[in-house]
């Protein structure tokens, strides 16, 4: 468990900086390439959000490489040419070490678990509402103006199917489903007469399937439930939140509808619909809360996309920046200053090489084990602080046990002199 809430406290202390450094080299990108659309900038955040979780995620390879390695059963009866401790070496020279003692680092392990427990059932609840919702939406005829818009906005976006539905539950048009996303439209839009308004409510759904938004979002959710802690995450979700609406009136402006004609029944749909949060995870045409921003986006001069070079130069950009950020680690670990050393003898005071030395801390039951070397030397480093067992193995040899021994702060001589085990004779006779 100690193993585990460091784990999860490296995670967090790395997390800490290191989003915020991918979150402003994609700021950089963004502000820096101006020619990319906003579907493309969706991408890019998107890749932001991954990279911020994988560069933590990165750093814990430091206790990869800290796991005792396996020792052959060969060397507890042959001579070590040296002594070989099975422990953590040390962090590497751009990994810092932060102490925890037990109870603390236990804590904290334990909220952030908790937390995390608590955004999932918070996610599992949206999406079981967004079924809800899905599974109460009732399917009423379209007027034939309604009908014809529908299957211009189908044919615009590229896509088959997308059934449009009515419910009570909702106060604004709505994207649901993964597998077979529905459009849902309040009950109130059942009389809605306008064909700009039809037009922009029904594009705009129907880019969403268009681009399986629905499914993107729910990993984009999980993906940040653990780091939804943290402020510079809740930016980049909210980057990802606003490029995504941004690249659906993309997709429908000049498409479905012109874009000044778009602008104005945005507006008119922000005015006439009453102000709700998002349901659940349905994605509603008004949901980003940045219209300022897409009016004014869809009334200027549209720009030539950024080719894909461009693009790739950017996620580029970022995939280097997680590389660095990941380069300089900080790892959480126990307090660290204990230390015992000895040398094994045998009864003439000869070196016993090859021998299992095992020291046992005796509050917590850890156990650590090395070898002794040619000299018949051995050394524990970094032990925690406290008390110890110390064991001595070795084939034809008693026992050796040092029932209470303190580590210090610097290595505390042991000398360990072995007594000989009985040695049993076994003569076999063969008869002719």
């Amino acid at each position: 468990m100690e193993r585990v809430s460091h784990l999860a406290i490296t995670f967090l202390l790395n997390a800490l900086w290191q989003t915020a450094l991918v979150l402003v080299a994609a700021e950089l990108s963004v502000r820096a390439l101006k020619r990319l659309t906003a579907a493309q900038q969706y991408r890019l955040w998107v890749l932001a959000l991954l990279l911020a979780v994988a560069a933590p995620l990165a750093s814990l390879r430091v206790f990869r490489a800290e796991a005792p390695a396996a020792v052959p059963r060969a060397a507890v009866e042959a001579a070590a040419p040296q002594a070989v401790e099975a422990s953590a070496p040390a962090p590497a020279g751009l990994t810092r070490t932060i102490g925890f003692n037990g109870p603390l680092s236990l804590a904290l392990a334990s909220l952030y678990f908790a937390f995390l427990l608590f955004r999932l059932a918070a996610i599992a609840r949206a999406y079981l509402a967004a079924r809800r919702i899905r599974s109460l939406a009732r399917e009423y005829p379209l007027s034939p103006v309604a009908g014809s818009i529908a299957r211009q906005c189908r044919a615009a976006v590229g896509i088959a199917e997308a059934p449009v539905l009515h419910s009570p539950l909702i106060e604004g048009p709505a994207t649901v489903g993964c597998r077979r996303p529905v459009v849902i439209l309040p009950d109130m839009m059942r009389q809605e007469e306008s064909p700009d308004v039809l037009r922009t409510v029904l594009g705009h759904e129907m880019a969403h399937i268009r681009r399986r938004d629905f499914f993107w979002n729910l990993l984009c959710e999980l993906a940040w439930t653990p780091l939804s802690w943290n402020p510079a995450a809740v930016i980049l979700r909210r980057r990802i939140r606003a490029s995504r609406e941004l690249a659906c009136d993309e997709m429908v402006a000049g498409q479905v509808l012109d874009a000044p004609a778009y602008a104005r029944s945005l507006v008119s749909l922000a005015n006439s619909l009453a102000p709700a949060p998002p349901q659940a995870y349905a994605l509603g045409i008004l949901d980003s809360d940045i219209l300022e921003q897409r009016v004014r986006r869809l009334l200027r001069k549209p720009a030539a996309p950024a080719r894909r070079l461009v693009f790739g130069l950017a996620a580029a950009v970022l995939g280097v920046s997680v590389l660095a950020a990941s380069a300089f680690s900080v790892v959480a670990s126990g307090p660290r200053g204990g230390a015992l050393a000895g040398r094994v003898f045998d009864p003439r005071g000869g070196s016993v090489p090859g021998a299992q030395v095992i020291v046992r801390h005796l509050a917590t039951g850890a156990a650590r084990t090395t070898f002794t070397g040619e000299p018949g030397d051995f050394a524990f480093r970094n032990l925690p602080s406290g008390r110890y067992q110390l064991e001595v193995r070795k084939p034809g040899f008693r026992l050796y046990r040092l029932a209470n021994v303190e580590a210090g702060s610097k290595a505390s001589p042991v000398r360990a002199v072995l007594s000989l085990g009985m040695v049993r004779e076994t003569i076999t006779v063969h008869g002719n």
